[in-house]
């Protein structure tokens, strides 16, 4: 627990480290530069990005499908823990087809979803909702088969149901690994969803993007840039926090 909170506080002096060295570098000692503008100017151009790119409904937009995503993506599985773990060891075989969806080329799938839906955004919360749901149950089945048999037999043998096996012995086992891997599905979804919102023209701030690319504005999109390393930190750190405070078991 206490080498847990470490990392949580690691994390966060390097990030803070990093932004002092950026703001000391670029803001007090390189001259004028291409490669990244200082940070005053990009406090200064902030209002006016915010207002030429319409920024701020395209980053609800996007926060939205995101953590909406997130949400009932974990509610979906959190809800159907009492079923899901007897199905994965019953047909084990049936879910493998889980780990084909890996050779399918996303760009293809969001293709696909964005001619069917355009750029309506409920299209875009099922895509993003499908996409963090096929991760956390490929994540879950793949740590279903690494839950220590031992555990099982004497929940069997204490005469423990199925149901309440899959409740008090596999997910228990499996939610810490699930919740630190939920940090990445957090992170892949940023990325995907921009590409999404990219191609797709559809609102949010992968569209910010495009027309920022289109004006070869790259103040625009550092600014950008920086707003959604801040929302990923910070959301990383909410996961991280849940995780601590539902694994406290875990050494």
């Amino acid at each position: 627990m206490e080498e847990r909170r470490s990392n949580f506080k690691n994390s966060f002096y390097l990030v803070s480290v990093i932004l002092f060295v950026y703001v000391l570098l670029f803001e007090f000692i390189l001259p004028v530069n291409g490669l990244l503008p200082r940070p005053s100017y990009l406090v200064k151009l902030f209002s006016i990005v915010r207002v030429e790119y319409n920024l701020a409904p395209a980053l609800l937009s996007t926060l939205l499908v995101v953590y909406s995503s997130l949400i009932i993506s974990y509610l979906t599985i959190y809800s159907t823990v009492p079923f899901l773990f007897q199905w994965f060891v019953k047909y084990k075989n049936s879910f493998v087809v889980l780990s084909l969806f890996k050779y399918i080329p996303l760009f293809f799938v969001i293709i696909i979803f964005n001619l069917w839906f355009m750029d309506k955004l409920y299209g875009e919360l099922i895509f993003a909702f499908l996409f963090s749901l096929t991760l956390s149950l490929n994540k879950l089945f793949k740590e279903t088969g690494n839950v220590k048999e031992e555990y099982i037999l004497v929940a069997k043998n204490l005469g423990l149901t199925p149901k309440e096996i899959s409740e008090q012995v596999y997910w228990k086992s499996v939610q810490p690994q699930f919740l630190k891997y939920f940090e990445k599905v957090h992170i892949l979804l940023w990325s995907i969803l921009l590409a999404y919102e990219f191609i797709g023209n559809a609102n949010g701030l992968g569209k910010v993007f495009q027309e920022a690319s289109a004006d070869s504005n790259l103040t625009a999109i550092i600014i950008v840039g920086i707003i959604i390393s801040i929302f990923i930190l910070f959301g990383n750190l909410v996961i991280e926090s849940f995780r601590i405070i539902f694994t406290s078991w875990e050494a």
